[in-house]
């Protein structure tokens, strides 16, 4: 069974087809009914694999209960094994187990995408709560999930806006600049000649996410209720909340724009990107395309290009505290791939909307005696 465990879920299903089979030829009653029940459930087990169109939602179930039960045999079979040993003996033990598991999972949340995504990448950032092997791995899905075709993404656009695409833009790359686990990006360029990032969430997407965050609920309450130890359905819960709400793309604009305000109110050295007039809905976010490094690249290149990092920190640290302690509305996400450094100058380049919200705030701060 500890082989078994090693070896991937859907060995069990395998196991079952066979023990199913030599229960049946042995010959006797009470095997006849087990061997009809572990061919039963070898069944559904491999359905969980295979499964597609209208059975999907099920299969993603049986996939995630699969491999949840596998991860709680093999740390179970561990906890026995490491029962009469020293810590110094059993750590090595555990650190093999948290990383099998970690590899088990990531494999499964690559495959069914969704939230289950969005978790790894929540969780790689919890070093606080999950054991290192788990953040190291799950720092893996930082990476873009393959996109969607873009005749999709077109559609939902077009539902959105309520207008063809070709009236809303003169160009739409059909290759996407970044894809997620909510939706993905693609630069186009609007009738009135501004360039943009088009952001469109997966068709769809809201009936799989509500099922997945049913079913991480279930395994929660199931792993609180079997190892109180490890109860994290309190940070889950406040991390499924804000999940819901990241699905509202009308909402994520009407969010911007306000930061977006403020920030060239108060005379902060930070660009919200521009959001055109009407180009949002509950699945489409249109905004202008701004080129730029993002912070996560290594700082070796950072250097070789010039960025200043103890300017850019004190820019980033003004920028959030205004937004934290000022207005009470900020950015709820800022790793440093969610955060660029862009140009001296950029403003000036192709948006005269922009240059003009930023030199009337500044005519504002003039009048008033305010200190950029």
């Amino acid at each position: 069974a500890y082989l078994l465990t090693l070896a991937g879920w859907r060995t069990v299903p395998i196991s079952l087809l066979l023990a199913g089979v030599w229960a049946f030829f042995a010959g006797d009653r009470w095997l006849n009914l087990w061997a009809a029940g572990l061919l039963l459930a070898s069944g559904i087990l491999w359905f969980g694999s295979v499964a597609t169109g209208p059975w999907e939602l099920l299969r993603r179930r049986l996939r995630v209960f699969g491999t949840a039960g596998v991860v709680f045999v093999d740390y179970k079979l561990t906890q026995l094994r490491a029962a009469d040993l020293q810590d110094q003996e059993s750590g090595p033990l555990y650190n093999a187990v948290h990383r099998r598991s970690a590899v088990r999972s990531l494999v499964v949340f690559r495959e069914l995408q969704g939230l289950w995504v969005k978790l790894g990448q929540y969780l790689s950032s919890r070093a606080d709560v999950m054991p290192d092997q788990y953040t190291e791995v799950y720092g893996a899905l930082q990476d873009s999930m393959p996109a969607r075709p873009l005749a999709e993404a077109q559609q939902t656009l077009e539902e959105d806006l309520k207008q063809p695409a070709t009236e809303l833009f003169t160009y739409l790359e059909e290759e996407a600049l970044a894809a997620a686990s909510i939706g993905q990006v693609h630069r186009a360029k609007t009738r009135a000649g501004l360039e943009v990032a088009v952001k469109v969430k997966h068709r769809s997407i809201d009936r799989v996410l509500n099922q997945d965050l049913e079913n991480l609920n279930i395994i929660l309450g199931m792993m609180a209720a079997l190892e109180p130890d490890v109860d994290i359905s309190s940070v889950m819960e406040e991390w499924s909340k804000e999940v819901r709400r990241e699905l509202d793309l009308e909402n994520e604009a009407k969010q911007m724009m306000a930061v977006r305000l403020n920030l060239i109110r108060d005379g902060i050295p930070a660009i919200v990107p521009r959001i055109p007039d009407n180009m949002f809905g509950k699945r489409v976010l249109v905004m202008r395309f701004v080129e730029g490094v993002k912070m996560s690249t290594p700082l070796a290149e950072l250097d070789r290009i010039g960025v200043d990092r103890e300017v850019i920190c004190r820019h980033v640290l003004r920028a959030f505290a205004q937004q934290i302690y000022v207005d009470g509305l900020f950015n709820g996400d800022p790793h440093p791939g969610n955060i660029m450094v862009i140009q001296r100058g950029t403003l000036r380049e192709g948006d005269p909307a922009d240059v003009e919200q930023h030199r009337e705030a500044a005519r504002r701060r003039a009048r008033s005696g305010a200190v950029p």
